[in-house]
């Protein structure tokens, strides 16, 4: 056990949103049922212990660096003296400020820092390891300068945008040193790792630690295991471009004939888009858009369906996504790359198809669907049990502790 009334502060943009901002709540949930800790949070949310300024609806230079967060937060850190911070995502909205702030809060007192990585930021300037001026998924800035952000025009093809997230990132880096801030990179899964490895990063800095799925998440898992054997498909996640879904719909044409069922759960800037786009492909009638929904609403959107489909078109770093497929009876069809990959590979159920390309997963969605009983192979039961193993609210809970107390072994 950690020591009696440690006090931990839990950092993140919000606590409520995207699967990041899920993952920071849970963590809150988690530790806020601990008698032993003093849970402390900061965020922009107006019920945080410590509500910072949101940096996202500022200009270029508070978002860059806050500096209202920077002087908040090192006075909030010299006021209750926090034994363990772990941060979530920061960037958008609370800036690279506060990296500062705990910078110089460690050079006269002592602390320890861990941080859960949901995307690529400590080695992309673009966040993303992708290039949207030439619309391609890209390394190259992994292990080399990332001045490239800049002459490839990375960010939004915008030479502003992209210089903004090269300075960014050189502050983060080379300026405050986030290598030696951070004590500890809890990295969700082995690619993350891996592509920290290569960018220079050391083992001792990286610890696997696996994003858990909600306890609320599920209704009864054996009715969605032994519904009927409806072929409908579901879409889980944010409707942005990166996440491939007018691959999906144009994939969905192409199987029109089996006169499959494709249920949209979620929100973003391409709703509008996708819709006409769903029109304009005549399959109005295959498509359901839901909108954002409950944990609860999915488990009975997903009761209907066979298959959950996750076509992004960039490296997804550890899709949540894919375990709660297995969670909701699901058979999970998946771009092959990054950590969708290793996700299904993990698991040892699932496919992959080729990123990008709706005709490969047009011909992954027939064989499936063609040949799938809902629930009933050998590899689900097993792949269940190793997603309850690897992603249980417990098994997390017991990670964390030991991390907390200095034992990521």
């Amino acid at each position: 056990m950690i020591k009696k009334n440690i006090t931990i502060l839990l950092v993140s943009n919000s606590f409520s949103g995207g699967g990041a901002e899920q993952v920071a709540f849970q963590t809150y949930k988690m530790l806020d049922k601990r008698e032993d800790i003093n849970l402390l949070t900061a965020s922009c949310d107006d019920e945080s212990s410590l509500v910072l300024s949101n940096s996202k609806v500022s200009n270029y230079l508070i978002n860059l660096f806050n500096f209202k967060n920077f002087f908040i937060f090192i006075n909030f850190l010299i006021k209750n003296k926090p034994d363990v911070i772990h941060i979530h995502n920061y960037l958008s909205n609370i800036s690279i400020s506060i990296i500062l702030s705990i910078k110089f809060y460690k050079l006269f007192n002592r602390l320890r820092v861990f941080q859960t990585l949901h995307d690529h930021h400590v080695v992309c300037p673009n966040s993303s390891l992708y290039d949207d001026h030439a619309k391609n998924r890209c390394k190259e800035c992994v292990g080399n300068t990332k001045f490239r952000v800049i002459t490839k025009r990375c960010y939004k093809n915008s030479m502003i945008g992209s210089i903004f997230k090269y300075i960014r990132h050189f502050l983060l880096t080379k300026v405050f040193r986030i290598k030696n801030v951070i004590d500890v990179f809890l990295c969700p899964s082995l690619f993350i790792a891996d592509i920290l490895r290569e960018d220079g990063y050391s083992s001792d800095k990286l610890v696997i630690v696996r994003n858990p799925i909600s306890s609320d998440f599920l209704i009864n898992n054996t009715i969605l295991v032994n519904g009927d054997n409806s072929n409908d498909l579901l879409f889980l996640g944010r409707l942005e471009r990166i996440k491939g879904v007018d691959i999906l719909l144009k994939a969905l044409v192409k199987v029109k004939a089996l006169n499959l069922i494709l249920h949209i759960c979620g929100q973003g800037s391409e709703e509008v888009t996708l819709k006409q786009l769903t029109s304009d492909l005549g399959i109005s009638k295959n498509v359901i858009f839901h909108g954002r929904k409950s944990h609860e609403e999915i488990s009975i959107i997903a009761s209907d369906c066979k298959i959950l489909i996750l076509p992004s078109i960039v490296y997804e770093n550890a899709p949540l996504v894919v375990y709660e497929s297995v969670k909701l009876g699901l058979y999970p069809i998946v771009s092959g790359i990054g950590g969708m990959k290793e996700a299904i590979s993990t698991l040892d159920f699932g496919t992959e198809f080729l990123a990008g390309n709706a005709t490969s997963l047009s011909e992954v969605i027939k064989s499936i669907t063609d040949n799938y009983v809902k629930g009933s192979s050998h590899k689900y039961s097993e792949a269940l049990v190793l997603t309850n193993k690897l992603c249980s609210m417990d098994g997390y809970s017991h990670t964390l502790n030991k991390i907390y107390r200095g034992d990521s072994t």
